[in-house]
């Protein structure tokens, strides 16, 4: 046996453990379950969540690489067991009509972030049903998430936001 199969292989081994979500920083963490009623906040962002404020929220609008609009989209979650947890989200424009491709996500504990003690999940994508997204530039528009639990309890939250575009 060659040295490098000595060291590699005792260390392939030891990737096969816990699901990568359930240790964070050499720790186990703890996902927040049922503390309390359950409870979802509307938020944006790619890679972290940025929260939107109640008024006067702006939401960038990107292209995407494949030629289509959206929004990306997060939620902080408190009260929730990510297992069978489903988010559902929705745009509408001024009129309430939908513009948005029905937009659904299933959880468990791998897609969920632990943050002090609620759930986050971000890098969720509203994907629009427009032509092109410019024409939504500079317009008002109601985003909304429905959180449903395994068990049935339900949480809502909806914002309007300023469609932007800092790309211009």
């Amino acid at each position: 046996m060659r040295w490098w199969q000595v060291v590699l292989v005792p260390v392939l081994a030891s990737c096969g453990g816990a699901p990568a979500d359930d240790v964070r920083d050499g720790g186990t963490v703890a996902v927040p379950r049922d503390a309390g009623p359950l409870g979802v906040e509307l938020g944006e962002g790619r890679t972290a969540f940025r929260e939107l404020p109640r008024e006067g929220a702006e939401i960038e609008l990107v292209l995407g690489p494949q030629g289509g609009w959206h929004f990306d989209l997060a939620v902080r979650l408190a009260g929730a067991d990510p297992e069978g947890l489903g988010l559902t989200y929705a745009v509408l424009d001024e009129q309430g009509a939908a513009i948005q491709y029905p937009g659904r996500v299933e959880l468990n504990a791998r897609r969920v972030l632990v943050s002090g003690d609620h759930l986050v999940r971000v890098g969720d994508r509203a994907v629009l049903d427009v032509r092109d997204g410019n024409t939504l530039v500079g317009r008002d528009l109601t985003a909304s998430v429905e959180a449903i639990s395994a068990d049935g309890r339900r949480a809502s939250d909806r914002r309007v936001l300023r469609v932007v575009d800092r790309e211009r």
